[in-house]
């Protein structure tokens, strides 16, 4: 898939729709204008790596269609346009954020991604294909940045049986969150870079009682590996002021087919567990790593955000063990609506890298965001992370990431 078929599905949607009028592919549609400022800075400590900044605006306008009304199957129709602009000069280093050319070490001044998805819905089953943003245990787009990993293929979702909901896709490209183009699926695994024709998924997530849901999924990039999912979300709740979330995951992945990207053995475990009181959260996270080699995670900045302890750091070296400690603090409490305050410190050790048998890492993070209360500004949303990283194989970091977004409805 390329640009061409989306701008077939947007064809063949748009015939559809001239030659079934219906009401509800108007009524139903809803169009988001987005606006976001970001700034990110990453300074290394030493002088082995370059530092990192981009300063970038972006304007996205993204369009959902409602259905027409066809008693077979309905129809519906969603397209994007996304752009995004450097505001600062040319550092003349990756840093992650827009397109980079290696060989001549220069950024790219501008990015531009365009989007379309052909939708196909009966009763609670939806088809869709085109451009897909998936967010389950096995692929999960990359919103960090300024612009987001997105992907080609078709998924389709089906909740038509009560209280399941299956889901079932095939992706053949993606466009990472740093380009402004669609590639092959790869893999890196030390040294050796792998392509695939294709990832495929499924899985099955069913809520056996209000409190517990229990999920699967198989994610297989074609010749490269196959992976494994089972997780168990617990939700009860206490009182209207006292609540609990934990959830338990579990990924085993190895190397399949012709094994493109070398020998693949990992096995993780990983649980967050997060009490709620009032105004106030505590959390507690847990992974621990087995197998020869590390977690495997898809070039293109496709993060793995249903492993506890995923964040600037990534945590996932070999046999590495890792721990959270979280503290959330929604000061509505003291009569600052809109305002939240994340506090986050992981440490980590046992990790295996080259000669290194006992590797450690930590990472403390702060994280304020602030809502405006709908009665000034609807849609407008700032955000501040500063992050301080230090490893035993590699050189330290502070990093600082200011978003400043702004979402109006149509």
């Amino acid at each position: 898939m390329n640009k061409k078929i989306i701008v077939s599905c947007i064809c063949v949607a748009q015939g559809l729709v001239l030659t079934n009028a219906h009401a509800d592919f108007i009524k139903d549609s809803e169009t988001t204008l987005q606006l976001r400022n970001f700034y990110v800075d990453r300074d290394y400590d030493g002088n082995v790596v370059k530092d990192h900044e981009n300063w970038s605006q972006s304007v996205s306008l993204i369009a959902k269609s409602g259905y027409t009304d066809d008693e077979l199957v309905q129809v519906g129709l969603d397209a994007s346009i996304r752009y995004a602009v450097r505001l600062n000069e040319d550092k003349h280093a990756p840093n992650y954020i827009m397109p980079y050319d290696p060989v001549t070490q220069t950024q790219d001044p501008d990015q531009l991604k365009l989007g379309g998805t052909l939708k196909l819905k009966k009763s609670k089953s939806e088809l869709k294909i085109g451009e897909i943003i998936p967010k389950n245990p096995v692929l999960h787009t990359d919103e960090s940045r300024q612009l987001p990993t997105t992907f080609l293929g078709a998924v389709f979702e089906s909740s038509d049986i009560q209280d399941t909901k299956l889901t079932l896709g095939h992706i053949t490209k993606v466009n990472a969150r740093d380009d402004d183009h669609y590639k092959d699926l790869s893999l890196t695994n030390g040294k050796i870079v792998a392509h695939s024709d294709g990832f495929n998924m499924f899985g099955v997530e069913h809520k056996f009682t209000p409190q517990i849901t229990g999920t699967y999924f198989y994610g297989g990039l074609e010749d490269i590996y196959n992976q494994h999912f089972a997780g168990v979300s617990y939700q009860p709740k206490f009182s209207d002021n006292l609540s609990l979330r934990s959830d338990l995951y579990y990924f085993n992945t190895r190397d399949t087919g012709d094994s493109a990207a070398g020998k693949i053995d990992n096995d993780v475990i990983s649980t967050l567990n997060v009490l709620t009181y009032g105004n106030h959260k505590f959390g507690l996270g847990y992974r621990q790593q087995f197998g020869e080699t590390g977690y495997p995670a898809l070039n293109g900045w496709v993060p793995q955000l249903y492993l506890a302890n995923w964040t600037v750091s990534v945590f996932s070296k070999p046999k590495e063990r890792s721990f959270q400690f979280r503290y959330d603090y929604d000061m509505k409490g003291i009569g600052l609506d809109g305002l939240n305050l994340l506090l986050r410190y992981y440490t980590a050790d046992n990790a295996h890298v080259g000669e290194i048998r006992d590797g450690k890492e930590d990472e403390l993070d702060v994280l304020l965001s602030y809502k405006i209360p709908e009665t000034y500004i609807k849609g407008l949303n700032f955000q501040w992370l500063y992050a301080k990283a230090t490893t035993d194989f590699g050189p330290d970091f502070t990093e600082n990431r200011v978003a400043l977004t702004y979402n109006y409805k149509f």
